[in-house]
């Protein structure tokens, strides 16, 4: 039992950190439960919110979702 490509998952963790989106004031609840500072999209139908991660996970762009509202960019949300 391997762990995967250790250097390929540093590789691929160290360019999503540089594409970070602004820290929130405050935490936000995912559509998996968890929370972060770090939400970029609203999900209407799972009624949360998605980071960069979530939204590769569940190919939200990929499948075109209705339901994925983009925040802004400047970093405030009214959530």
């Amino acid at each position: 039992m391997g762990n995967g490509n250790r250097k390929a998952q540093y590789k691929r963790r160290k360019e999503r950190l540089k594409s970070r989106p602004p820290k929130q004031k405050e935490k936000f609840q995912l559509i998996d439960g968890n929370l972060t500072f770090y939400p970029v999209a609203e999900c209407r139908p799972h009624n949360g919110y998605l980071t960069e991660g979530l939204i590769e996970t569940h190919r939200c762009r990929q499948r075109k979702c209705p339901g994925l509202k983009p925040l802004k960019k400047d970093g405030d949300h009214n959530g």
